[in-house]
């Protein structure tokens, strides 16, 4: 015998459930933003973002994304699209599988100018995101809430901020950057955060900086030393 279609008073009740144990899309942070993001005017190539235009940003990206690494690194040079590759692994995460997560960058200054404007451009700009962005008093430039679940933002020296949040995923920008806190390393405080989420992943990015003394070249000769040839 066929099951009866739900009645029209537990249709909402009936698509909300769905919602709840549909898996996240099968995607990377690339895909998400070449079906999600659009530049505002102002920037370099303003319009439908273009991953392409970044290619050795994908094997980062599919990184990102797979479950069997807990820690990713980054080193790359200059205005080559870190940060930006780091926002679309936020937006992906946010949009497709909320789970908590922490902004660790060099300094206050930075991390403050990041929330307010790159990161509420790029939320702007994406309707999904901006739908399940929490308007309130909540939404802070030193966290944000996407569907009840927060977007911590700290720096370096915020020892009481990178100690008191778990998060599923940490991102840390411009590692040589970073003076270290009296309580310990960020790096080392980031991969703490995550102890508690089977999932939990931290992607550091930096440009190196002093050969011989960088931390995120230490890093990454640590890992797979996976290079892009051109």
């Amino acid at each position: 015998s066929q099951a009866a279609a739900p009645r029209p008073a537990t249709r909402p009740l009936a698509k909300l459930a769905a919602g709840l144990v549909r898996p996240p899309p099968d995607r990377t942070a690339c895909q998400w933003a070449d079906a999600n993001r659009i530049l505002p005017p102002g920037t370099a190539e303003p319009g439908p973002w273009r991953s392409d235009r970044t290619p050795y940003i994908h094997p980062v990206a599919a990184a990102c994304a797979d479950p069997a690494y807990r820690l990713v690194v980054l080193c790359c040079g200059s205005q080559m699209g870190k940060t930006e590759a780091l926002l679309n692994v936020i937006g992906h995460r946010f949009d497709d599988d909320p789970a908590p997560a922490l902004w660790i960058g060099p300094t206050q200054k930075a991390v403050e100018s990041l929330s307010g404007d790159r990161i509420a451009k790029m939320v702007r700009s994406c309707p999904s995101l901006l739908a399940k962005l929490h308007q309130g008093k909540q939404n802070k430039l030193t966290e944000k809430f996407f569907s009840g679940v927060r977007l911590g933002f700290a720096w370096a020296g915020s020892a009481a901020e990178l100690a008191s949040h778990a998060a599923a995923l940490v991102v840390v920008d411009e590692v040589d950057r970073m003076e270290p806190p009296a309580e310990g390393a960020p790096v080392s405080l980031a991969l703490a955060r995550t102890s508690t989420f089977p999932d939990g992943r931290v992607i550091l990015v930096s440009t190196p900086t002093l050969d011989g003394a960088s931390p995120i070249w230490a890093r990454f000769l640590e890992g797979t030393q996976h290079r892009w040839h051109w």
